[in-house]
């Protein structure tokens, strides 16, 4: 969404908490239907400008108390710092930053090597409650042209998210979209991915997609959904995606592995099936579709277990790699892409 002419990408509504106008990854109206907040979460959302002066932005942190993280970007290229911060940071960027200096006279095959223009700064975010406190200087929208075309979809649980992962920029979606060139609309949700029919309704007609990830779902296995609402509720999904989304694909990731796949049930928790008959409903959902835009393309397979966090179930920074480049090859494989 645009807001102050800066493009908030991976933000669909601002949330007026206490006077602060705060990022949410869902329409607020949702965010009650579901009475959840953790949209409110940025893992990898970011505030995008093209500067025509040196400019100066103030982003800030309504729940203080817990740590927030930036991350600049030059287009594709990473500054080497990460920005960490409780109540709020000011950001100095400007035009011609690349190499740190203005002399050096940079190669044109350097100004849009992958995705974005070099130009195009990217403020990569990890937090909550965050928003733009203000921002100084000249600048401008980045032009079509300058970011990618090709749009990839992402829902799914805090795995999927991004959780665990030591920066914003570690999640397998992050990496997965950069390596594929794509632009990254990253909906997924920490500690409920139930898939309502408003959530639904929500993903489906929220952009126009050329690849979308569901990673579905450790959540609604441990919160105590029966198998056969599972299937219930991804059939409307999937029903509604293929539908709504003509020029996607479709590739389905099962429950990925996790303590309870050892016999290990935490507190509170009420299974009335196993992850393996989950696994096995999405897969036969799946193929009984029939669709050539619909894929399942794995589960416990594209992770191995000692690349989790000790949490036994989100993956470390090498489990979202692995992950990432597992599915990486499977979408090759059905695109025949030749990045």
């Amino acid at each position: 969404m645009e807001y102050k002419d800066l493009d908030l990408h991976g933000v669909h509504d601002l949330v007026d908490i206490r006077g602060r106008m705060i990022m949410s990854r869902y329409p607020q109206r949702i965010n009650t239907s579901i009475n959840h907040e953790v949209a409110y979460q940025m893992i990898g959302g970011e505030i995008r400008l093209y500067p025509l002066s040196d400019c100066c932005i103030t982003i800030g942190s309504l729940f203080c108390w817990t740590q927030a993280k930036c991350l600049v970007f030059y287009g594709d290229y990473a500054a080497p710092e990460e920005i960490i911060f409780n109540k709020e940071v000011s950001i100095h960027v400007g035009p011609q930053k690349v190499f740190r200096t203005q002399t050096i006279q940079i190669p044109s095959v350097l100004h849009k090597p992958h995705r974005f223009h070099n130009q195009v700064i990217r403020i990569v975010l990890l937090g909550e409650g965050l928003y733009v406190k203000h921002i100084f200087g000249k600048y401008r929208l980045p032009l079509p042209e300058e970011i990618p075309t090709q749009k990839m979809l992402v829902y799914g649980s805090s795995i999927s998210q991004g959780c665990n992962a030591t920066s914003p920029d570690l999640s397998y979606a992050s990496i997965l979209s950069r390596r594929l060139g794509f632009d990254l609309y990253n909906y997924a949700l920490s500690g409920h991915a139930f898939c309502e029919r408003e959530v639904c309704d929500f993903l489906v007609s929220s952009n126009t997609y050329q690849i979308i990830v569901y990673e579905l779902s450790v959540n609604m296995l441990t919160n105590g959904y029966s198998v056969e609402e599972f299937k219930e509720r991804v059939t409307y999904l999937l029903k509604q995606t293929l539908l709504n989304q003509p020029e996607a694909n479709i590739y389905c990731v099962g429950i990925l592995p996790f303590y309870g796949d050892y016999g290990i049930m935490k507190e509170g928790e009420e299974l009335l099936n196993t992850a393996d008959e989950y696994r096995m409903a999405y897969r036969d959902l799946v193929t009984s579709f029939a669709s050539p835009r619909l894929f399942y393309i794995g589960d416990q397979d594209l992770l191995r277990v000692e690349n989790l966090s000790s949490d036994l179930l989100h993956p470390s920074n090498y489990g979202m790699i692995e992950i990432a480049d597992n599915i990486y090859r499977c979408i090759k494989d059905k695109n025949s892409f030749s990045k």
